[in-house]
């Protein structure tokens, strides 16, 4: 189960027990785990629960172990995990500013694009 995954956004889906996440626990380098807006989230000890079961997170539903609010992962870029040579925004999915112009014409007449 994708043991290399750094972080891991579901909040807001409908998971309700630590049962659910358990096999979340496989993944070592996981270091980021948003699972806000869950059922889960509103048990009671959830955040100690959460802590102890995945020691090696550093950040839970945006906040260190510490209690402080971490910057999500859209305002800091993968939280300084760039590999060398890779600047910030490098891992975007879509630029449309590399666009060729035959590419952006083609995505207009499709509608997926202004």
């Amino acid at each position: 189960m994708y043991p290399e995954l750094k972080k891991l956004k579901i909040a807001n889906n409908n998971i309700k027990t630590f049962e659910e996440v358990e096999p979340l626990k496989e993944m070592k380098e996981l270091r980021y785990l948003d699972l806000g807006n869950n059922p889960i989230a509103q048990e009671e000890g959830y955040k100690h629960k959460m802590w102890e079961a995945f020691s090696h997170l550093e950040v839970l539903d945006g906040f260190d172990k510490d209690g402080n609010e971490v910057e999500s992962e859209e305002e800091a870029d993968d939280y300084g995990d760039e590999e060398e040579g890779e600047e910030e925004g490098d891992n975007d999915l879509f630029d449309p500013s590399k666009l060729t112009p035959e590419e952006r014409e083609n995505l207009i007449k499709q509608g997926l694009m202004d």
